[in-house]
C-alpha cells in the first residue's frame, strides 16, 4: 500500500474509450435534480470523466482533479490455497492480481456522491454499456462490453492515471504516469466535521494490471483487449 498527499499526484479520471463526447459527468442546476449523462463536456454542468479522444500528451489535453488530498494506491493476490495431504502448509497459487485506489477529496459539490448512488434511475460506478451506447449497469460480462471505436478491446469501466510529481521545476517535474484500467467504483464515504473541512473518498477496483505512460506528461491510452478479460 501507498500513500500520497494531493500535492505530490495530479490525478485524472477518464472513461475507458477514444471516442469523441463519450463523456460522463452530472447536468443540473441548484434548482434542477442532477441527471448523469453520458455526453458531450461541454453539455455536462460537473464532468466525472473525460474521454481519451484527446490522445496521450497530459498538460494540453485533460484537467487534473482539483481539491484531491490524498492518493491511496494497494496492491494485493487473489490466490487459491492448495493442500498437500500429510504437509501442513498449503501451496498458494496466483489467481489474479487486485487494484484499489482511493481518492479523497475536498467536498465541494455532490458530483461523486450521484455517481456512485445513482440519480434516481442511473448510476454510473460501471463506466459505459456496449458500444459506448449509454451507462453500464454492471449486470453484463465485462468482456461483453466492447468499444465502439476498436471492437476488438473493452471500455468497461474507468481509467485512473496518477502522474507522480519530483517537485522539480521545468520539463523535469514529472516523474511518471501510472494507469489503472478498467476500474469500476466500489466504495464511497464522506467524512463530517463540524469545525473543519468536509471531504469525500471514491475508492477505484481493477484486476487488470498497471500501465504506464511513455513519459511523465502522457497517459496510457491503449484499451484493454477483450481477450484480456
Amino acid at each position: 500500500m501507498a500513500y500520497f498527499l494531493g500535492r505530490d499526484v495530479n490525478v485524472f479520471i477518464t472513461t475507458e474509450t477514444g471516442v469523441i463526447n463519450k463523456a460522463i459527468g452530472t447536468s443540473g442546476s441548484t434548482s434542477v435534480a442532477p441527471v448523469i449523462k453520458l455526453d458531450n463536456p461541454t453539455a455536462l454542468t460537473n464532468m466525472f470523466a473525460d474521454d481519451m479522444n484527446a490522445g496521450v500528451a497530459i498538460s494540453s489535453n485533460y484537467t487534473p482533479y482539483a481539491d484531491i488530498t490524498g492518493v491511496e494506491v494497494a496492491l494485493g493476490t487473489m490466490d487459491e490455497d492448495t493442500s498437500y495431504i500429510g504437509q501442513i502448509q498449503p501451496g498458494k497459487v496466483e489467481i489474479k492480481k487486485e487494484y484499489t485506489v482511493s481518492l479523497t477529496r475536498k467536498k465541494n459539490n455532490n458530483l461523486w456522491d450521484v455517481i456512485f448512488n445513482g440519480d434516481g434511475t442511473n448510476n454510473a460506478r460501471f463506466g459505459m454499456g456496449n458500444g459506448n451506447s449509454g451507462l453500464g449497469t454492471g449486470l453484463e460480462n465485462p468482456k461483453s462490453i466492447v468499444d465502439g471505436g476498436v471492437t476488438t478491446a473493452s471500455c468497461y469501466g474507468y481509467r485512473v492515471s496518477l502522474q507522480f510529481k519530483t517537485g522539480t521545476a521545468g520539463n523535469t517535474d514529472n516523474e511518471e504516469v501510472m494507469c489503472i484500467k478498467n476500474c469500476c467504483i466500489t466504495g464511497y464515504t464522506t467524512t463530517l466535521n463540524a469545525d473543519g473541512i468536509q471531504e469525500e473518498t471514491l475508492e477505484f477496483s481493477s484486476y487488470q494490471p498497471a500501465v504506464y505512460g511513455l513519459s511523465g506528461d502522457e497517459i496510457n491510452v491503449t484499451l484493454t483487449p477483450t481477450a484480456g478479460f
